[in-house]
């Protein structure tokens, strides 16, 4: 078993991954090329048109105070500053909505390409300026594609065209490498998860967690736009996205269902099945326009869904620990109840954290679900985001101490088995093991060889050189049989002096030649050996032979008669009873 202090260093490896990449904004900021030019952000008071509704002094988070309705328009206008940058642009981002542009009352931009019915992108967009803007009157006609298409104007920054460029670049570079972090993660989970599936039970655990991570690092890169340059179609990145991101609640409530246990597992099981039946649902919406319906809905339904399972959980959770608290039940779904779950509680406490800070993000901030694409601190990097990389920092917590776990039963299960199964004198199969072996020939009905071997000379080295020798003695022409039967399925001590190797697939003439084999062998030691001359009787008989009754007891059996046979003629010839 791994100590704590092995343990403890592979939690502290992960804080260390984690914060370098929430580090990543601050120390692009810091090797980032300051900008050529001024870039002034119209950050001030905004003129809103809505209907008949005027207003004057509005922040820019304020714009829309009541919901927005598709085909609805909103005419908003702020003074450009007074001081000139070469080749001026406005870079300003639309959300699901067209857009026309005016300076000085003259239309500089249009952005309505797109039919009606059709889903309309996030989009960012750099408006050329007039070389005489300074103090003029910047107005941009939003209209909705969408019900809720926007319910704030995202910042509107006024510089020059290369500097807003490399500026909109650098949020959309921190979004990427977030995202192609955690789509490469998943992606090395997956295949991590599909080699394990054979060998550990928890498996699913490490399968829903990569599924987390890889939908959560698709949504990221559909939200930083990378799938735009990736196909050309700023639609296909929406909806790669927002696919993506409605598959994040199957993953995450499935990873509770492998955490959970009694009623909880149950309900997940219920909501991980709902939730992959809409994430299904909403794809075929999309990629059929004959039954297209509109993005607000979903993203609509998307919010209540996260808000709605955030509080489920909790209560489920809460109702767990109850049940913990007074009746001494498991908190976690474990393999071992005997261990602490320190594996179980590193990943829950992974996934209830970016379950409650998505919740929060919808909630207070409409981030990751509303594709707001400033991000904090107008970095482009979401609560979710963050999210995401405390979970997988979790990820490898959790996959951490399973594996000290995992290699610390591991060593003591092949410990156990060395000392049930193990002679101890020679390190060779004990009796057990060798039984065990035949049960399962008889199982599989494979066909084998089986040489039956008894040392010649124990009795005589016992009498006149001590048990101590004679325990060496047959040490050493264990060792013997270890080397030269290197590939053979068993090598064991039945007991004394009696030795047995089983080679499966061999039949009865190349196991004579083996023996024979073995046999100049240990006569060519003997020229050498002052001190042991090793020689053994032996029989070998063939599964083929037997064609009733169990096969290996039968095969063993007639091996046995042979070596007796061999040892008879030998004794014999040395005037004898054959017995040592």
């Amino acid at each position: 078993m791994k100590t704590a202090k092995d343990i403890r260093f592979y939690i502290y490896l992960a804080a260390c991954a984690l914060g370098v990449f929430l580090l990543l904004p601050v120390l692009f900021r810091f090797i980032a090329p300051a900008p050529a030019y001024p870039v002034t952000e119209l950050s001030g008071e905004w003129y809103v048109e809505r209907g008949e509704m005027n207003m004057e002094g509005v922040s820019r988070t304020g714009i829309i105070s009541s919901p927005i309705l598709a085909g609805e328009s909103v005419l908003v206008s702020h003074t450009l500053p007074d001081e000139t940058v070469p080749d001026a642009c406005v870079l300003l981002v639309t959300e699901h909505a067209l857009m026309r542009a005016y300076v000085g009352g003259v239309q500089v931009y249009s952005y309505e390409e797109f039919e009606p019915g059709v889903l309309v992108p996030v989009e960012a967009h750099l408006i050329r300026m007039p070389e005489d803007y300074a103090g003029e009157e910047l107005s941009v006609v939003l209209i909705a594609a969408e019900n809720n298409a926007f319910q704030v104007l995202q910042p509107v920054f006024v510089g020059n065209h290369d500097d807003l460029n490399a500026l909109q670049y650098a949020r959309q570079t921190y979004g990427t490498l977030y995202g192609i972090f955690l789509v490469c993660y998943g992606l090395m989970l997956f295949i991590l998860s599909i080699y394990l599936a054979r060998y550990v039970r928890r498996n699913l655990r490490l399968l829903f967690s990569a599924l987390v991570s890889l939908f959560g690092g698709i949504a990221v890169l559909g939200a930083s736009g990378f799938f735009t340059y990736a196909f050309y179609d700023p639609v296909v990145n929406n909806v790669i996205g927002l696919v993506a991101l409605y598959l994040i609640p199957v993953a995450v409530t499935g990873l509770f269902v492998s955490l959970r246990q009694g009623l909880a597992r149950k309900v997940f099981i219920a909501v991980t099945i709902f939730n992959m039946m809409w994430a299904v649902l909403t794809f075929i919406l999309y990629s059929s326009p004959d039954r297209y319906v509109p993005l607000s809905y979903h993203l609509s339904f998307f919010r209540r869904l996260v808000i709605a399972e955030t509080v489920l959980s909790a209560a489920l959770f809460a109702y767990d620990y109850f049940l913990f608290l007074k009746k001494g039940t498991d908190f976690f779904e474990r393999i071992d109840a005997r261990r602490a779950p320190l594996a179980e509680i590193a990943l829950f406490t992974g996934a209830c954290v970016l379950t409650g800070v998505t919740c929060a993000d919808v909630l207070f901030l409409r981030g990751f679900a509303g594709q707001r694409v400033d991000g904090i601190l107008g970095s482009g990097v979401t609560l979710p985001m963050l999210g995401l990389l405390f979970f997988d920092a979790c990820v490898i917590q959790n996959y951490f101490i399973f594996a000290a776990e995992h290699l610390g039963e591991t060593n003591r299960n092949r410990k156990l088995n060395e000392i049930a199964y193990s002679d101890p004198l020679t390190g060779l199969s004990n009796r057990a093991h060798c039984e065990l072996m035949m049960r399962e020939l008889d199982e599989t009905n494979a066909n084998f060889s089986m040489v039956n071997m008894d040392v010649n000379g124990l009795k005589i080295i016992n009498d006149t050189l001590g048990h101590s020798e004679g325990d060496r003695f047959l040490k050493g022409f264990g060792q013997i049989l270890k080397i030269f039967f290197k590939n053979a399925d068993l090598v064991g001590r039945m007991g004394g002096d009696e030795f047995v190797v089983i080679l499966k697939d061999i039949g009865l003439l190349e196991a004579k030649d083996r023996m024979d084999a073995l046999t100049a062998l240990l006569y060519k030691m003997n020229k050498s050996e002052s001190t042991f001359k090793y020689e053994a009787s032996y029989g070998v008989a063939d599964s083929r032979e037997i064609t009733i009754g169990k096969k290996s007891a039968e095969v063993y059996r007639l091996a046995d008669e042979r070596m007796y046979e061999m040892k008879r003629e030998v004794h014999a010839r040395r005037g004898g009873n054959g017995r040592d």
